[in-house]
């Protein structure tokens, strides 16, 4: 028996020399390109299209889009959505003490110029539901979420 021999109860195992491509740290890697390669393949596309959703900048009055920012004064994450009628139609989240902005899709806005928002705490139990709010095209809507949002708050620019 040889030092590269393990020995088990009725077996007997060979471990690879040290001179196999095994045990060769140039085996490894020659299948280091290959593996890099599959990981550039299958992440990249993945990482590429969620920047994309992200935008590059929010869309102004120059643009003819109305745009909703919504101020988060309170602790909790809130998803916001646009209400029409029985439908809520999601615009995005905002975090806690955090600013983001939006693009009010013309869809949402509901008869041409009437926007009604809610705002649902993430893991919260009340949300807030604005006041029906007369939106233009071109319009900046400011919706202001405070701590208790009951105190909340839409004003248009």
């Amino acid at each position: 028996m040889t030092a590269q021999d393990v020995v088990s109860p009725g077996r007997r195992k060979t471990l690879p020399s040290p001179e196999s491509e095994q045990c060769s740290p140039s085996g490894a890697l020659h299948r280091a390109p290959i593996v890099l390669f599959l990981c550039l393949t299958l992440l990249l596309p993945g990482v590429v299209g969620a920047c994309a959703q992200m935008g590059g900048g929010s869309p102004g009055p120059e643009s003819g889009l109305s745009t909703l920012r919504v101020v988060n004064r309170g602790w909790q994450d809130a998803t916001i959505y646009s209400v029409r009628g029985t439908t809520r139609i999601r615009m995005g989240m905002v975090s806690g003490l955090s600013n983001r902005e939006f693009a009010i899709p013309t869809d949402a806005l509901e008869g041409g110029h009437t926007l009604v928002l809610f705002a649902d705490p993430v893991g919260g139990f009340e949300g807030y539901r604005s006041p029906a709010t007369t939106v233009s095209q071109g319009d900046r809507v400011e919706l202001w979420l405070q701590p208790i949002l009951a105190q909340s708050s839409v004003l248009v620019r």
